[in-house]
């Protein structure tokens, strides 16, 4: 698989079969995850790789019961991990080296996920990201015993797969030299507009700037942040 096509035809795939990772594929996995570039090669990030079954049926039912999860052959948890740097820095930092290395232990994780993503995707394999863990956070600290100090990130459900769907129209996201919010503003009406018959079908008739109305009312309502986890979180950094 060629490299545009892993970026530009890239699906979520949420349809896997039974195929497991051999040993060997595994050892290579984790050589690749340990590789992804960091800032300051600070490598504030790290991946619990899952697959006990028991575990991958709790993270599948508390996380909308997304069955994708429970069938994965794995399931990558990407964790902000801020023990090594603690451990070694000042514990009396000013706050913004404090905001900095927060920011740092997130941003090399959410590289760290699409890093993995990308590689997995050329080796055949099929990935779905799951930001859903973050409403249950706390929860999925205690029972993978995560120390406190880190934060969840998102999770790679991963699989051989079974069946795919076609790839999501996009918008266009680039722009030459500086930002301009007007035109950020257009694109996603204009994009609303032209995808309209693409997504309604799959949305019980709502195009997509209602579907994110949608979606981000009941994230609301099932307390994605998981009492406020992230702010809680950085809060108690400051």
């Amino acid at each position: 698989m060629n490299a545009k096509t892993i970026f530009t035809k890239r699906t979520s795939v949420r349809d896997f079969t039974d195929k497991k990772f051999t040993e060997e594929e595994i050892q290579e996995l984790i050589e690749v995850i340990n590789n992804s570039p960091t800032s300051f090669n600070s490598q504030q990030y790290s991946a619990i790789l899952i697959r006990d079954q028991e575990t991958k049926d709790y993270i599948c039912k508390m996380n909308w019961n997304q069955k994708h999860i429970a069938d994965s052959a794995m399931f990558i948890l990407f964790v902000a991990d801020r023990t090594r740097i603690l451990s070694i820095l000042d514990k009396e930092l000013n706050d913004d080296i404090k905001n900095f290395e927060f920011m740092r232990s997130i941003t090399d994780s959410a590289i760290a996920a699409t890093f993995t993503q990308d590689y997995l995707i050329s080796k055949g394999w099929g990935v779905t990201m799951v930001g859903g863990v973050l409403t249950f956070a706390d929860k999925l600290e205690e029972k993978l015993n995560i120390p406190k100090d880190n934060i969840i990130v998102v999770g790679l459900s991963v699989g051989w797969p079974n069946s795919t769907h076609a790839v999501k129209t996009k918008m266009n996201k680039v722009f030459f030299e500086k930002y301009s919010k007007k035109n950020s503003i257009k694109e996603i009406k204009d994009y609303d507009k032209k995808t309209m018959d693409e997504f309604a079908p799959r949305h019980n008739g709502l195009g997509h700037i209602e579907n994110l109305k949608y979606i981000y009312k009941n994230l609301e309502n099932a307390s994605v942040h998981n009492d406020n986890y992230i702010d809680n979180k950085y809060k108690k950094f400051k």
